[in-house]
């Protein structure tokens, strides 16, 4: 049988603090794998064991884990101190918005919500409202991703 030291140490001191040592009650599984890193469709645990990942959680169903460009796109906007400020509007909301109508053809303008359901972070942007501006005719969906 395979041993996985490093693992059960993490998983060892998370017991301390977060019951059953994980927290998400449906991730304590058999054997206790510490993942530490992805790239395109593989993990490695915390003993370096390369798995090719079938779960493929958390949004890296589309390009992989940590895809160079997403990657570089979000150090840019990290790097340009960019932030949602919290009042009025940003220069990212109308680049993302115009993304948005640029490329479906269907939107003419966007407005983005916050919503929450169980298991959301809170405050997650998680939906925007699109409405056809000529026909008056509004739509409302979820766009959970965009790919170029």
């Amino acid at each position: 049988m395979q041993s996985y030291p490093r693992s059960e140490a993490t998983y060892q001191r998370n017991l301390q603090y977060i019951p059953v040592g994980v927290v998400s009650v449906n991730r304590n599984v058999e054997p206790r794998l510490v993942f530490r890193r992805g790239a395109g469709a593989y993990i490695w645990d915390s003993d370096d064991n390369r798995y090719i990942d079938y779960h493929g959680a958390f949004a890296a169903q589309m390009l992989g884990h940590n895809e160079a460009t997403v990657s570089a796109a979000v150090r840019h906007v990290l790097d340009s101190e960019n932030s949602l400020f919290g009042s009025g509007t940003t220069e990212m909301e109308g680049c993302l918005a115009e993304l948005i109508c640029t490329n479906i053809d269907f939107i003419d303008t966007v407005q983005f919500l916050k919503y929450r359901k169980r298991g959301d972070l809170p405050g997650a942007s998680r939906g925007a409202g699109c409405h056809r501006t000529e026909s008056h005719h509004q739509a409302t969906g979820r766009i959970s991703r965009m790919a170029q």
